[in-house]
């Protein structure tokens, strides 16, 4: 029975190539869900912004140019399904990445997990900070109340699907 507790699981054994494509791949299928069954409803209010997961969760993991330049294809996806400035939403995806990122080497010595949490919450709060400067600054407006709940629905569903967007098995980071 001992030779099985230490075992990694099958997610466990995966490398960050195959986490990166199966975290685009959960990103791409929401936002088709979204895109095709939600948003004639109007309930597309409340539907999450899926590629901000990867963001922060890619870069909870590590600073690198393969999941900078996935976030950039999906922010370019996103701009073009929501008819937003090509570049807005790869810009706001990097802004999460990138904060996230810069606690993550903190994170490493910290074992309450404090230091990680507030990188994921401050990932979502800067990200949304940008959007809404970002959407003062070429819509001439600060209509928030548009995507607020994409961004709060988010923030609260990247929790229970953190390990989802790890890309790393080091636990240091969880």
């Amino acid at each position: 029975m001992s030779g099985f507790a230490n075992k990694p699981s099958a997610w466990g054994r995966t490398g960050s190539t195959a986490r990166l494509i199966i975290g685009a791949i959960i990103v791409l299928f929401v936002g088709y869900i979204g895109v095709v069954f939600i948003a004639p409803t109007g309930l597309d209010v409340f539907w999450p912004y899926a590629p901000l997961w990867a963001a922060v969760g890619w870069g909870a993991s590590r600073l690198s140019f393969r999941p900078a330049g996935a976030l950039a294809l999906l922010g370019l996806i996103m701009d073009l399904v929501t008819d937003a400035p090509v570049g807005c939403w790869s810009s706001i995806l990097l802004v999460a990445f990138l904060t996230a990122s810069i606690f993550r080497q903190q994170a490493l010595t910290d074992k309450t997990g404090i230091i990680r949490f507030f990188g994921d919450v401050s990932g979502f709060v800067l990200s949304f900070m940008f959007a809404r400067w970002l959407m003062g600054s070429y819509l001439g407006s600060v209509e928030t109340r548009e995507i607020i709940g994409g961004f709060l629905s988010a923030a609260l569903l990247y929790y229970p699907l953190r390990p989802l967007f790890r890309l790393t098995t080091d636990e240091r980071v969880d």
